[in-house]
């Protein structure tokens, strides 16, 4: 994860690890960690916390040292399901997770050993879906390096099917589209 500055970015793998609410790891680091590094300047991270559990995790997130504004950012979590933070000088984007996709992601996550710290990645298939939704150029950069690190093994029926799910929302309806454009150009 080229760009990010080591101590706030153990500090937010302590945190989430021992924080007690199912998270995962997604964006560049995750990108970076299951495709091939690349630049990134933000932390990104889905975590399950019901809407009366909002309040004590940002509690608990301002006690390991993040800098946030609790009111905004339960308004945030309100109207739309995310809030960012800062730890020192990394900014963290917190998703909360609200769909059954992304709890899916959660449950399909995996623990893996990065600089010695145990964090949550989600599995390949997961971040690909993901990144094909955002459909930003670096997103399509992102999934590509996955996909052809971890060609032989993908679940390829699994991403099949939550893109034949999102056919009917406009947001995700390109989504099985972008997906067999990239699976015909897999080795």
């Amino acid at each position: 994860m080229l760009g990010l500055p080591p101590e706030p970015v153990a500090k937010t793998y302590r945190f989430l690890d021992h924080c007690g609410y199912p998270y995962v790891i997604v964006g560049a680091v995750a990108s970076s960690i299951l495709g091939e590094p690349r630049f990134t300047s933000d932390f990104d991270a889905i975590v399950y916390i019901g809407q009366e559990d909002a309040p004590g995790f940002l509690q608990k997130a301002k006690t390991a040292g993040f800098d946030l504004d609790e009111q905004k950012s339960l308004v945030n979590i309100k109207n739309s399901f995310m809030f960012q933070a800062k730890m020192d000088s990394l900014g963290v984007d917190f998703l909360i997770a609200a769909t059954a996709f992304e709890m899916e992601m959660l449950s399909r996550s995996r623990a893996i050993l990065v600089d010695k710290y145990s964090i949550r990645v989600p599995s390949p298939e997961d971040l690909i879906l993901m990144k094909l939704i955002a459909n930003r150029d670096k997103d399509i950069l992102d999934v590509k390096n996955v996909a052809l690190k971890h060609a032989k093994k993908l679940d390829v029926s699994y991403m099949k099917q939550w893109a034949n799910a999102w056919k009917s929302a406009d947001s995700q309806s390109q989504v099985l589209s972008r997906l067999e454009q990239l699976l015909k150009s897999l080795p």
